[in-house]
């Protein structure tokens, strides 16, 4: 989810260059990861996960009782094992896992990268998101609508306003009518940083993308909240690692809507499985979040599934699969 950070995390002075252009100062690459990776904790055997009935998360956790033979997880701050011939994500030191937003089913949608957290880290995660999805990410249903000739030309932050410079490519290729969606990609993925966000093109203001005609101001994610689905998970990609008290977060297009969660592994064993609700938010996006806690025996490949359970009247209810790495 979109967690505004205290504006006093970074140094927000301009630096003055032939016109206009800022450099983002960014504390230790530690302190960047703790304002804006999802938390995991560990949770003790104790405090493990009962899967039937489904439990409503208060306060983020389920207190229940582990399954017979259960391995606990690890304790945070260890390396969680991986399963023999699998490879699991790995974050390098110095870097932030971030989210970066593509487009599931015409809708956003959510991968997480690793990516250097230093002063260039807005242009990092522009640059990941230019780079279109993977092809683990494609085949969990990521695309883009981001033309892929698109470059970043240059970047400027004047006090919390984001100035981003793109090649003519970004407004004159792509599919029709993705106008729109390819704005809100990158509105969604810099705005983890306290930003709101003015786009040049070519050098010069940009007043239009393709057909879609800007405000004459700097846009922030309430401009392009259409976009995101009904849920949109924000903590958890694919292929991303998830242990015991992993936090699952997002948002919800409307207060107080009712969200669920689960968690199988491989052989479609149900490991964790509850319920949250969204809390108003001052935007129009709505944030939820609940630790998801959970034993199991051997570490492999698995599934988070996530679905809204009070859908729109005469809409089909949204069921989002994310495969993952259990540890």
């Amino acid at each position: 989810m979109y967690v505004r950070p205290q504006h006093g995390w970074y140094d927000r002075g301009v630096t003055r260059r032939e016109g206009t252009f800022a450099r983002l100062r960014l504390p230790a690459a530690g302190s960047v990861a703790l304002l804006m990776v999802a938390a995991c904790g560990a949770i003790s055997p104790e405090s493990a996960v009962t899967v039937s009935p489904v439990q409503e998360l208060a306060g983020g956790t389920t207190p229940a009782t582990a399954a017979p033979g259960a391995t606990p997880a690890p304790a945070a701050g260890t390396n969680p094992p991986v399963a023999a011939g699998q490879t699991a994500p790995a974050v390098p030191a110095g870097s932030a896992l971030l989210p970066i937003f593509f487009v599931r089913d015409g809708k956003l949608g959510v991968a997480r990268r690793p990516l250097p957290a230093d002063a260039k880290i807005v242009d990092n995660a522009v640059g990941a998101l230019l780079q279109g999805p993977t092809e683990a990410e494609t085949a969990a249903g990521l695309t883009t609508a981001v033309p892929g000739l698109t470059r970043v030309r240059s970047t400027a932050l004047m006090g919390d306003v984001l100035v981003i410079d793109l090649s003519g490519s970004f407004s004159t290729l792509g599919p029709p009518g993705s106008s729109e969606l390819r704005l809100a990609q990158i509105v969604y993925t810099v705005s983890v940083f306290p930003v709101r966000v003015l786009f040049h093109i070519d050098g010069q203001p940009a007043r239009a993308v393709g057909g879609y005609i800007l405000p004459d101001r700097p846009v922030t994610r309430d401009d392009f909240a259409a976009w995101a689905p009904p849920v949109l998970v924000e903590s958890v990609g694919p292929e991303d690692v998830l242990t015991n008290g992993t936090e699952i977060s997002g948002s919800t297009a409307t207060a107080d809507t009712g969200v669920g969660m689960r968690i199988s592994d491989a052989a479609g064993q149900v490991l964790f499985e509850g319920i949250t609700r969204s809390t108003r938010d001052d935007g129009l996006r709505h944030p939820f979040r609940a630790a998801a806690p959970f034993l199991l025996s051997q570490p492999g490949p698995g599934t988070l599934t996530v679905w809204e359970l009070e859908p729109a009247p005469g809409t089909t209810p949204l069921v989002l699969t994310i495969p993952v790495r259990l540890a």
